[in-house]
């Protein structure tokens, strides 16, 4: 079996629902407990997402410059369970109320096809003042945009955990 064979493989055993039968594994390690519910299994660690305080108490300065107004931010790269594309009925209503929000996302076109339509999509229904997308945040700097938007927005369909509650 060459490697890109095997690789599709190992995606579709860890994808399937019956992956926690398999009777050769001894443990399994997972961010939650939510598996070892669904699935009634025994031998499960629950190793949870991690964050450093430390990164986020300093950090490089970085002025994004952020207009005025209550900025909502969505730190998140783009997936499609991210629900990102709330953002433009949410930006279509800000801007035919004349309210002072901001959301600000951090997306890259390269993510994912879908973020690239996104990101032409605040420019094709005139969002650009209400959208503001700051591209891709290095840990370093996040700090310094947490402190520069006033609430965070995570309209995710499905989270099992985020840093970024606990980092806001």
């Amino acid at each position: 079996i060459n490697k890109k064979n095997l690789n599709i493989k190992l995606i579709n055993i860890f994808k399937s629902d019956n992956f926690y039968s398999y009777k050769n594994i001894n443990n399994y390690i997972n961010e939650t407990g939510e598996i070892t519910e669904k699935n009634k299994i025994q031998n499960i660690e629950v190793i949870p997402n991690a964050v450093s305080l430390d990164n986020l108490s300093g950090g490089v300065v970085k002025n994004y410059n952020l207009p005025y107004g209550f900025k909502f931010l969505y730190l998140t790269h783009y997936y499609p369970h991210k629900n990102i594309e709330i953002f433009l009925e949410i930006g279509k209503r800000i801007k035919a109320q004349n309210l002072e929000f901001k959301l600000i996302t951090t997306l890259d076109p390269e993510q994912h096809k879908n973020a690239s339509k996104f990101l032409l999509d605040i420019n094709v229904f005139g969002l650009e003042n209400i959208i503001l997308n700051v591209g891709s945040v290095k840990m370093e700097i996040v700090p310094s945009l947490y402190k520069q938007c006033d609430a965070l927005l995570m309209p995710t369909l499905l989270e099992s955990f985020s840093g970024t509650y606990v980092e806001a």
